[in-house]
């Protein structure tokens, strides 16, 4: 009978990885499914950087902010972040940041970021930035809110 209620138990952890795999989805900006390939730009989220949440692109909320990848119009871009972790608190903290990317047709570009912890309990600080994929470059410069760059 044990044997049973842990396969149940395995199951029920198999099923819930399996939805929230397919909670990061694909992202496509309204008119790019019109062009053609090389014609937009691609952001992705770095393999290990499943903590960023892209919240909106130029003021834009996305329904989804759970995204493994953006295909966009390229041009200088506005991006609401969001960084979702402990930071060794059992209450996890989400700050935003905004960035402005530069995105340039046909390439595409990595999102990632270095925090650091102020102790238990206490949050931490982040930086969210962009690079070019094939290059290593970073593309974006930290925003305020009203998009003055810092």
């Amino acid at each position: 009978m044990e044997s049973s209620g842990r396969r149940k138990v395995l199951a029920t952890f198999a099923l819930i990885a399996v939805v929230a795999s397919g909670c990061a989805g694909i992202y496509r900006e309204p008119g790019v499914e019109a062009l053609q390939p090389g014609e937009y730009a691609i952001i992705e989220r770095g393999s290990n950087d499943s903590e960023i949440r892209v919240i909106s692109i130029d003021g834009k909320a996305l329904q989804n902010p759970n995204l493994q990848r953006l295909e966009v119009r390229p041009g200088t871009r506005m991006l609401k972040v969001q960084l979702v972790r402990a930071f060794e608190s059992p209450k996890p903290t989400s700050p935003t940041s905004f960035m402005e990317v530069h995105l340039v047709a046909g390439k595409t570009y990595i999102l990632t970021y270095a925090a650091r912890s102020l102790g238990p309990g206490k949050g931490g600080i982040f930086r969210i930035w962009a690079m070019d994929k094939g290059t290593g470059l970073t593309v974006s410069n930290d925003l305020d809110e009203a998009g003055r760059r810092r």
